[in-house]
């Protein structure tokens, strides 16, 4: 009987260990590579969830989202603190020049997030981004970006902010416009271990590319280095490398140094970072344990007043404020109940009036204020089973 007792009161902490809902493979653009998994913790009524978005690496050729389902008691501890998570796909330099990755890609799904915060019950001025390596890279790009917002865009989800809360940088790169590493590194070593890449990630035909005025405009739009100052973001820098960038690629591209030259940068600017080198002496844990002891202390400091954030002020930069980005969140929750309702009654809409002749689903999921979903035509065998998640 005691036993009973026992398991009786530990149970409802056992459940709430496990995310409501699970989305996986849902799309935020058109491309196949163009998806994101989802978990949501538990949510009392009127309370929105922060997200955290873990964005892998691979060199922006290779690699897949799917790397973060195996984190999945990373992932039970934040839905526990009341945080979401997001893993997500972007298109690869084969698909889309970097430029173009960065902002329809990266920035496009926080974007893609703000727009449907309401429907995922999602906080959007609490969004968190961190990965390793090209990921980390990413993430610096939107902690240091302007805001990408364009107020008069068509697509509404244009319209939404792209600055984020805190980023993490985990074995990633000083900058993307690679004057910066010749500046730093020497050219001579920078293209031996890049090679063309430093004008063929943008799809550009040559070196002289990058001289041109479009060229510089590029190489500007990509250089975390140079673009930060401090009304970015909180930063978290993080390498366990060995100093030794002239070993080989790897050991370059993923050096101490880019950690070392951002935290310096930072320090000059006034930007709020902290930095994490083994290679200076520095025990390091797991890189997502660390990033999770960041997030949730930056959300505490905001909650607890004891950093000063205004979303208005914040997400303003260069004298842009896109003001139109929260009005119409302040207002609106839903429950974690009420989101497993609306995905299910979606998902047996879909089940029920789009069958083609062949007997594929056509699925033509359109935007609006209370839809999660893209525009975008899948086979029946790729469809997510709302039905059996919700359960």
């Amino acid at each position: 009987m005691k036993f009973l007792m026992m398991m009786a009161l530990l149970l409802p902490f056992t459940v709430s260990a496990k995310p409501a809902v699970e989305i996986l493979d849902h799309h935020y653009g058109d491309h196949d590579r163009q998806v994101f998994d989802l978990w949501l913790p538990k949510q009392k009524r009127n309370k929105k969830a922060p997200l955290v978005i873990f964005i892998h690496g691979g060199g922006w050729s290779v690699g897949s989202k799917d790397e973060f389902r195996k984190q999945q008691k990373l992932i039970r501890k934040y839905n526990r603190e009341g945080i979401a998570v997001a893993a997500i796909n972007y298109r690869f330099l084969k698909h889309a020049p970097l430029q173009t990755i960065m902002r329809e890609d990266i920035a496009g799904f926080v974007q893609f997030m703000r727009y449907h915060a309401n429907f995922y019950n999602i906080d959007p001025t609490l969004i968190m981004p961190y990965g390793v390596s090209a990921g980390g890279s990413a993430s610096l790009w939107l902690a240091t970006h302007d805001d990408i917002a364009d107020p008069n865009a068509e697509d509404p989800i244009k319209r939404m902010s792209s600055r984020v809360t805190a980023a993490g940088h985990v074995n990633a790169q000083v900058s993307y416009d690679y004057f910066v590493w010749y500046q730093f590194f020497g050219k001579e070593i920078t293209d031996h271990f890049m090679k063309d890449q430093v004008w063929s990630r943008y799809h550009f035909d040559s070196f002289e590319d990058l001289q041109t005025e479009r060229g510089k405009a590029v190489r500007k739009d990509l250089d975390m280095f140079g673009n930060m100052d401090a009304g970015d973001a909180p930063i978290l820098f993080w390498s366990s490398l060995d100093d030794d960038p002239t070993r080989d690629a790897n050991h370059f591209i993923h050096s101490p140094n880019h950690a070392r030259l951002l935290s310096d940068r930072a320090h000059t600017v006034g930007l709020n970072v902290e930095t994490y080198v083994r290679a200076d002496g520095t025990i390091l844990k797991d890189p997502h344990k660390t990033l999770f002891d960041y997030f949730t202390r930056k959300i505490e400091e905001i909650k607890d007043g004891k950093v000063a954030f205004s979303p208005e002020t914040f997400f303003k930069k260069a004298g842009f404020q896109p003001t139109y980005t929260f009005h119409h969140y302040r207002n609106y929750r839903i429950s974690g109940a009420e989101l497993k309702k609306r995905l299910y009654a979606h998902a047996q809409h879909r089940r029920k009036h789009h069958h083609n002749q062949h007997g594929h689903h056509k699925e033509h999921e359109h935007i609006h204020d209370d839809s999660v979903f893209v525009s975008k035509t899948r086979n029946k065998e790729d469809k997510v089973d709302f039905a059996s998640k919700m359960n």
